[in-house]
């Protein structure tokens, strides 16, 4: 195992709301990384559990700086500002408190910093639903096409392919960058990864060095929420847009099919008037 010295300091921030129950292997797989991190920051988003209780005992047993942080109910996007305002490492990884870390996942991601110009890395992730492993290789299994390093932008607009459990930033960068949005409740991740890749080349790790567990209703209720959210998040992008043709276009084209899968959402819920007029939208931007 790597050990402290002239090592660069990583702050681990972990939001947690009611997940009493995952939290530990959550910690646990940070506390068994082959290069130790400097501090891990818990941020209980509003809990009634006992997440508080468990924070206290790992700050008591581990040498590691191991902080809890409670804050009212705001959402992952809150959750993570909080870490970040009193985080002191050189560099920030995120893991939400259901998933989990392999163990070299850190040590391989910063082996990938060494000589590159890059702000931030990530890497690929398995995927399990109700405990049952369904991706090996979330990215190169369910499609995605504009994964990989350097300038990714564009290929950011046209898809997400950087899932937050998967990033080291670099501070400075943030610091360049400001927080995450509170005003959105999911895609916060998305619009920081935008932003990032707009002033700094990323790096991209082919291995799946995460695990990340959901469960199915979870999933069901997000992607309308997620789907909302890409929507408001889009139709920003669009309006802030004052650069290449291409790019806008690119921001254009992708509103549009969102708008059409909204649309398709409540229309299949019945919801007509919604859906029709997410439709329309679609159609006017095409």
């Amino acid at each position: 195992m790597l050990r402290y010295g002239s090592m660069e300091k990583i702050s681990v921030i972990i939001p947690a709301y009611n997940s009493a129950k995952s939290l530990c292997e959550a910690v646990d797989s940070v506390l068994a990384q082959t290069y130790p991190v400097h501090e891990i920051i818990v941020v209980d988003d509003g809990s009634t559990d006992n997440t508080k209780e468990i924070v206290t005992r790992y700050a008591r047993r581990t040498t590691r700086d191991v902080q809890y942080i409670y804050q009212a109910n705001k959402g992952p996007a809150a959750a993570r500002n909080a870490g970040l305002r009193v985080a002191k490492g050189d560099y920030i990884a995120f893991l939400d408190s259901d998933d989990l870390w392999l163990p070299e996942k850190i040590e391989k991601e910063m082996a990938l910093f060494k000589g590159s110009n890059y702000g931030m890395v990530y890497c690929d992730m398995s995927h399990v639903v109700d405990g049952k492993p369904v991706y090996k290789s979330y990215l190169k299994e369910k499609g995605y096409r504009f994964f990989g390093s350097g300038d990714l932008y564009n290929g950011l607009l046209n898809e997400n392919f950087i899932f937050t459990p998967t990033v080291i930033i670099k501070t400075e960068v943030l610091k360049q960058i400001g927080y995450f949005d509170e005003n959105y409740r999911i895609c916060e991740d998305y619009k920081m990864w935008l932003s990032i890749a707009r002033n700094h080349s990323i790096g991209y790790l082919d291995e799946p060095l995460v695990i990340r567990r959901r469960v199915e209703s979870n999933i069901t209720k997000d992607k309308l929420l997620y789907a909302v959210s890409s929507v408001n998040l889009l139709k920003e992008l669009m309006k802030a847009e004052n650069g290449n043709p291409g790019t806008k276009k690119i921001i254009k084209d992708r509103l549009g099919k969102n708008y059409f899968d909204l649309g398709y959402w409540y229309w299949k819920r019945k919801n007509f008037l919604k859906g029709a007029q997410c439709i329309i939208a679609s159609r006017l931007l095409a």
